[in-house]
């Protein structure tokens, strides 16, 4: 549903998906990777959560999301999962299921400031 919703807004020329963390890792390890602009984390992934994926990131690719913007999405209302999610300085927000298109807007706002 997000990924309709994100294409429908018109605002991103390219999206990727990816069902696995280590999937995602693996890209970011390519040297011919892209500058990511945002990254959209679920926090409940299988095998590798959403923080996992964020230490591990921290830890073999440091610097490589410094100048991205990555949401935490989730159904978690749990005020320790804000918290952790702070403990990463790129994450910038932290979004709560389900998004519309006001939060979209949010994303894109967050990018371009």
């Amino acid at each position: 549903m997000v990924k309709r919703l994100i294409r429908k807004t018109g605002l991103v020329e390219t999206m990727l998906e990816f069902g696995m963390a280590e999937e995602a890792i693996d890209y970011l390890r390519d040297p011919s990777c892209p500058k990511i602009d945002v990254v959209i984390l679920d926090i409940n992934m299988p095998r590798m959560n959403g923080f996992e994926f964020l230490e591990r990131i921290c830890e073999d690719l440091p610097g490589h999301l410094r100048n991205s913007v990555v949401v935490i999405l989730t159904s978690s209302e749990c005020a320790a999962d804000m918290r952790q999610a702070e403990r990463f300085p790129m994450v910038r927000s932290f979004l709560r299921k389900p998004i519309g298109e006001n939060e979209i807007s949010h994303l894109d706002k967050l990018v371009n400031a």
